[in-house]
């Protein structure tokens, strides 16, 4: 849409306000493109489409069209295919207005699909709350009846690893922070304005570094039917949100502290928010960055931290660029990137349509000093969305029907305090897993003191390089970006302690048991085959490597997973 009111004004021969743009791409205020793309967006408003008022939205909740997307889940489930039943039976809750004999039935289904996947206590959950709601008299006794049959079950059918590996995987996760900063084995350097973060001692592959909470997560549109919009654990049995009808909740604590940090205000325009590809999904997660980061604030201090960003924030201060309890230090992220004239321009219009709805909500924006309050938004949205690194994850989880844990290949998008410090790699030295609300860093090379930490987004190390300039603001200089070959060759001392470690064998040994065993002795191996990462046999010892890790994973995990081919 801004693409049209831009071309429509630049026919019109407006020559004053083509000018305007381009100086405000290149004015050092990124509030200015912001501001300037919103003057055209409420200029084309007054000729064109008007602003759906609030009182509207509500309108969207619907027996109707609750009502439709349930019976299309019918259609799934008659068909045993539970994972598609599940994502329209959530959607059915999502336009379920609260309470009524639609929101009733939604739940009345879905806990028959968590009863068909052993899933007992979810199941009695979802019962509870059907017949709490306006629950149509024909379908209590079913439920009772299901409820007492679940009752019957509950603690049977889950699949566990035993005590041994539980414990273990509960030690290696307890990781004791510092007091003050939780990376007590971590040096921060700034150099040239930039933040370097590196060893201060040896740290071997497999060994815990450190964990922080992501700042802000969001997903892709696929996952929104199965995720939690707050902690983003997968889980069958969420809740909707009461005025919108595009979230849902593990929990009523994830809700409240939602609505707390960001939804209270995301939730009125949530129509407007475009999740649909890629930088869609960036850009809310952007939005909502930027509302939490106000959330608790004045607007004083929020315009204040909005003048003081980047290599200059970085400079002011230290050890405010991993202090995770510092809201504003996510803002400590370096403006040394190229390649951003284009997204700058292109995404001035995204923020100003954000703004432009904020504005016309009149909740949000403070009615005295309003368009200090709207640049100091619009420039912390920008600086956040060029400069602040973001991150990708891939978690594991349980998978309810094929009772075993697996790696979910849809990834999760968060802003962090401490990763958004750290540099990509095609070969990192550093994986980063995600766990109940937290993120741990593990080594997977052997890092000695003095060396920077290096993650990479991709789910394997590969011989073919990701990194590009679109979505990481460079191009990568390894081989792989010259056309040359990335293979790295190891050497004979290496290929006998290869031979040696029998690879084969240890994957055959892959039961609960032996889970701690490979572990430890896959770890050991990627300390030795640290420096050829682009090797067959590094490969593949980190490919058994990140199947163990995931069953630690797995045992201390309070996601679960319904796979999509069901039968």
């Amino acid at each position: 849409m801004w693409l049209t009111n831009f071309h429509s004004l630049k026919s019109s021969n407006n020559i004053d306000t083509e000018r305007k743009v381009y100086n405000a791409l290149e004015s050092d205020d990124l509030a200015d493109i912001v501001m300037t793309a919103l003057e055209i967006l409420n200029l084309q408003t007054k000729c064109a489409n008007k602003f759906i008022p609030q009182e509207e939205i509500s309108m969207y909740k619907s027996e109707i069209s609750s009502t439709i997307y349930r019976e299309q889940g019918n259609n799934h489930f008659n068909n045993k295919e539970y994972k598609a039943a599940l994502e329209l039976y959530n959607k059915a809750l999502m336009f379920a207005p609260v309470n009524s004999r639609a929101m009733a039935l939604a739940y009345s289904n879905r806990s028959a699909i968590l009863f068909k996947v052993n899933l007992f206590e979810l199941c009695i959950s979802d019962i509870e709350k059907s017949l709490a709601a306006e629950c149509p008299s024909h379908i209590i006794t079913k439920l009772q009846n299901r409820r007492e049959a679940a009752e019957k079950n509950v603690g049977l059918y889950i699949y566990q690893y035993d005590d041994v590996i539980k414990n273990y995987a509960q030690n290696y996760f307890d990781v004791k922070q510092h007091q003050q900063i939780p990376y007590a084995n971590i040096d921060v350097r700034l150099l040239d304005g930039e933040v370097k973060v590196t060893a201060r001692s040896s740290i071997h592959s497999g060994k815990v570094i450190t964990y922080e909470e992501p700042y802000m997560m969001t997903s892709i549109t696929d996952n929104r039917l199965v995720l939690c919009h707050y902690c983003y654990k997968f889980v069958p049995n969420l809740i909707p949100c009461q005025n919108c009808c595009d979230v849902l909740y593990c929990s009523e604590d994830c809700k409240d502290l939602s609505f707390k940090e960001y939804h209270e205000i995301e939730c009125k325009i949530m129509n407007f928010i475009e999740l649909t590809e890629y930088e869609g999904v960036i850009h809310s997660l952007i939005f909502r960055t930027a509302l939490k980061m106000k959330y608790g604030s004045s607007w004083n201090d929020f315009i204040k931290a909005s003048k003081l960003m980047g290599s200059e924030r970085i400079k002011s201060s230290n050890i405010e660029t991993l202090n995770f309890t510092n809201k504003f230090s996510i803002l400590c992220a370096s403006e040394n990137k190229p390649f951003i004239y284009g997204k700058k321009f292109n995404t001035s219009f995204v923020f100003a349509k954000l703004i432009q709805h904020l504005d016309k909500s009149r909740l949000f924006f403070p009615q005295s000093g309003k368009q200090k309050a709207m640049r100091a938004f619009a420039r912390i949205m920008m600086h956040l969305y060029l400069y602040a690194s973001v991150r990708k994850l891939y978690p594991y989880s349980f998978d309810a029907f094929l009772k075993l844990h697996l790696l979910v290949r849809v990834p999760s998008f968060g802003i962090y305090t401490f990763a958004s410090k750290l540099n990509y790699s095609c070969k990192p030295n550093c994986l980063l897993i995600s766990l109940n609300r937290k993120t741990y860093y593990i080594a997977i090379r052997n890092i000695k003191p003095g060396d920077e930490l290096i993650v990479s987004d991709e789910l394997f190390p590969d011989t073919d390089c990701k990194i590009s300039a679109q979505d990481y603001n460079y191009v990568c200089d390894c081989l792989a970006n010259k056309d040359q070959t990335s293979r790295d060759h190891i050497s004979s001392e290496q290929k006998l302690y290869y031979n040696n470690l029998d690879i084969d064998n240890l994957i055959t040994l892959g039961k609960d048991e032996k889970i701690s065993f490979i572990f430890e002795t896959t770890a050991k191996a990627l300390d030795v085959l640290g420096d050829v990462p682009g090797s067959d046999e590094y490969k593949k010892v980190y490919r058994l490597f990140r199947f163990c890790l995931g069953a630690l994973e797995f045992t201390q995990t309070e996601s679960i997973f319904i796979s999509p081919d069901m039968n």
